[in-house]
């Protein structure tokens, strides 16, 4: 039996996959934890139903952080991206709990 917590953050990992992002090492253990916590949430809650909406809520961190990428000329989104989306974007549900 698979654990929902497992199967719920690789849908929302599928979303950064999805993305073509090139993440930094730091960036991308973090956004993993961050995903893994989401994923959590939603299972403590009973939110699970809520997944196309953390989906979303997901695709906008990532645009916000190439965004944040370009403007500083990067081609690899960095921690620094990361924290600048979280930051404009908390508390975006289910990340910034």
């Amino acid at each position: 039996m698979s654990d929902p917590i497992d199967d719920l953050e690789n849908r929302l990992w599928r979303v950064v996959i999805s993305q073509g992002v090139n993440l930094s090492g730091d960036a991308e253990l973090r956004l993993r934890e961050l995903v893994r916590n989401a994923a959590a949430v939603m299972i403590s809650a009973e939110q699970v139903g809520r997944i196309h909406e953390a989906q979303e809520n997901l695709r906008q961190i990532l645009a916000f952080m190439k965004a944040d990428a370009s403007r500083r000329n990067l081609t690899i989104l960095d921690f620094d991206s990361l924290r600048e989306a979280l930051a404009k974007l908390c508390p975006i549900w289910p990340f910034c709990t």
